[in-house]
Order: structure tokens, then C-alpha cells, then sequence
């Protein structure tokens, strides 16, 4: 009989695997039903204006849908250039992208949970004990040298970052540019 220790730890391990499986299909699925191909600031733009005040919604929810497909968030950024002008532009530029870097957060963190809490490689370890010194600010900078990545978003949910880290360090990384 299976104790909830062997239970717990064998799910814990199962984890990564599932994000991966999770992750890949989401992607061979985009790939198959041409999402991909499709990307294009001047289509989003297009779509998102079709839909008039409830533009804003649609265009945060592909924002954030198109992250966990690992479409680069500055098609998005563009669209939302093209779509309202450069001042509401960057204004709604920013809510999605920091609706979707923190929804793709807690996406990873939901399935993957947080493995890197530690590590035992040393370089690992040292990596993950500067990040955890000070969170908001290490993911202030990283956000801002590398925006809305996608990766980022994952690695940073897998660590023992707490999501209202992830917010506010996510927040000022991109306001501040």
C-alpha cells in the first residue's frame, strides 16, 4: 500500500513531464491548425478592432494564450500599437503583457509546480540563491533585457518565486522602459 509521502513524491516527479506533454501539445497543435504561420501584428489588429470595446479583452486573452504557444510577445506589442495609436497603444501594450506573463506564471506554476525551489548543482544553486536574495528587483531587470520571453516566464514559475514577486518585479520591468 502506498503511503501520502510515496504519493505526494511520485506526483511531484510526474510534474515536469506533464508540463512538457502539456506545453508540447499546445504548441503541435498551434503548429498543425496554422496559429503559428498566422501571427501577424496587421491580423491581430484587424481581429481585435472587429470586436470593438471588447477589443481590449480578446486582444489580452490571445496576448496571453499566444505566450503559452510561444508566439513572441512583441507581435503583440506591434498589434496593440497598430490597433489604438501610440498613447492607449503602450496602455493596453502593457496590461497584456503583464496579464499574460503572470497568467503564463501561474499556468506553469498550476502544472510544473516549483522543482527549482533548490538544486544541487552549485552554479544552479547560486543562480537561484541572487533570484531569491532579492525577486523583485532580479525580475525587474530581466524583464526588462528580455521582456515578455516566454522561457523566462516558465523558469521564473518553476523557481520558488512568490507570484506577488512575479507581479510587482514583472510590473516595474516593463513600465520602467
Amino acid at each position: 500500500m502506498i503511503n501520502e509521502a510515496q504519493s505526494g513524491f511520485r506526483w511531484q516527479r510526474a510534474r515536469i513531464p506533464i508540463l512538457f506533454i502539456v506545453l508540447g501539445g499546445l504548441y503541435v497543435f498551434a503548429q498543425q491548425s496554422g496559429i503559428l504561420e498566422d501571427a501577424d501584428p496587421h491580423k491581430i489588429r484587424s481581429i481585435v478592432q472587429q470586436w470593438g470595446l471588447y477589443g481590449i479583452l480578446l486582444y489580452v486573452v490571445l496576448f496571453s494564450v499566444g505566450l503559452l504557444l510561444y508566439i513572441p510577445g512583441t507581435l503583440f506589442i506591434i498589434a496593440a500599437g497598430l490597433a489604438y495609436g501610440n498613447v492607449w497603444g503602450i496602455a493596453v501594450a502593457l496590461l497584456g503583457a503583464n496579464v499574460a506573463v503572470n497568467l503564463s506564471f501561474y499556468f506553469v506554476r498550476l502544472i510544473g509546480g516549483s522543482p527549482f525551489e533548490s538544486h544541487s548543482h552549485p552554479l544552479v544553486e547560486k543562480l537561484l540563491r541572487t533570484l531569491h536574495s532579492s525577486p523583485v528587483v532580479n525580475i525587474s531587470i530581466m524583464r526588462f533585457v528580455l521582456g515578455t520571453s516566454s522561457g523566462l516566464n516558465y523558469l521564473l514559475a518553476l523557481s520558488a518565486v512568490k507570484p506577488r514577486q512575479h507581479f510587482l518585479g514583472s510590473l516595474m520591468g516593463m513600465i520602467v522602459p
